[in-house]
């Protein structure tokens, strides 16, 4: 969690606020079925499999909507607290958002557990007058609270008409989560930054989930979930004990794609995100 202390209050512009946006996502076509044979996994078939392992979907902006908990600053940065929810009966999704309320301009949504990588990284980001919206990753695993969280706050981003691109962000435990949002978002996201946590399929579905998927992801690593997402822009570090094969083949010829093997900055991160 992000907190920034000895905050004095803050303001926001009442001329504007979050609006509706049409929604909607891409239709993806296919069953849970896909071949086992790793040589036929196409981003398209990756997606129509996730969508049959996790009731998580993405929601129209239009029913999205927020309330405002608390607003303060500090060294010029705002920041919100925010309980975004889904209509009808969806969930409450906590969030602080840094800079401009309603959203505007480039904006990055950030999934994050503790530690300060992602403060550094909000702050780079606010100097570059991009807005943040945190999220903090779930405490233990529940996939499809965790990836229903991070779609819900992307259809909060796109309900903001004056919002012209959002970038995503999973850090640490966030990784995962990510990647599997970023599967079933269709086009909302322009780029994808996921640090790997080392985790399989099987250690993050229940057992009933794992079974319905298909045999080669039911041992993959969330290198080849990450199929999903291509030919988006997608840039994955500390991939140590990754297999990237498969998810290079669906790169191949987009020139999207980047993996480090390590760990990497929050200046390094804000300068992809930014360039």
């Amino acid at each position: 969690m992000i907190l920034l202390l000895g905050l004095t209050a803050c303001s926001r512009d009442p001329s504007t606020s979050p609006s509706a946006a049409p929604g909607g996502h891409e239709t993806q076509e296919g069953g849970p079925g896909l071949s086992s044979n790793p040589e036929e996994l196409t981003p398209a078939g990756v997606r129509a499999a996730l969508g049959h392992v996790t009731k998580a979907s993405m929601p129209d902006p239009s029913q999205v909507s927020e309330t405002i908990t608390g607003g303060e600053s500090m060294l010029g940065i705002c920041e919100w607290s925010l309980s975004i929810s889904r209509r009808p009966g969806g969930e409450n999704v906590k969030a602080l958002l840094y800079g401009n309320h309603p959203p505007r301009d480039r904006s990055v949504l950030i999934v994050a557990g503790h530690g300060p990588l992602g403060s550094l990284l909000m702050m780079k980001l606010h100097q570059e007058a991009v807005t943040t919206l945190f999220i903090e990753a779930s405490p233990g695993w529940n996939l499809d609270e965790s990836v229903q969280n991070v779609l819900t706050g992307i259809a909060y981003l796109r309900g903001g008409n004056d919002v012209q691109s959002i970038d995503l962000v999973g850090l640490g435990d966030g990784g995962p989560i990510v990647l599997l949002a970023r599967g079933l978002c269709g086009n909302a996201v322009r780029r994808t930054y996921a640090q790997y946590a080392g985790l399989a399929v099987r250690d993050v579905l229940s057992a009933a989930d794992w079974q319905r998927l298909p045999d080669v992801l039911q041992t993959a690593d969330f290198g080849r979930l990450a199929i999903a997402i291509a030919p988006g822009e997608l840039f994955l570090a500390n991939t140590k004990g990754l297999e990237p094969q498969f998810l290079k083949k669906a790169y191949a010829g987009f020139g999207s794609l980047r993996i480090e093997e390590g760990l990497v900055s929050s200046q390094d991160i804000a300068g992809w995100l930014l360039r």
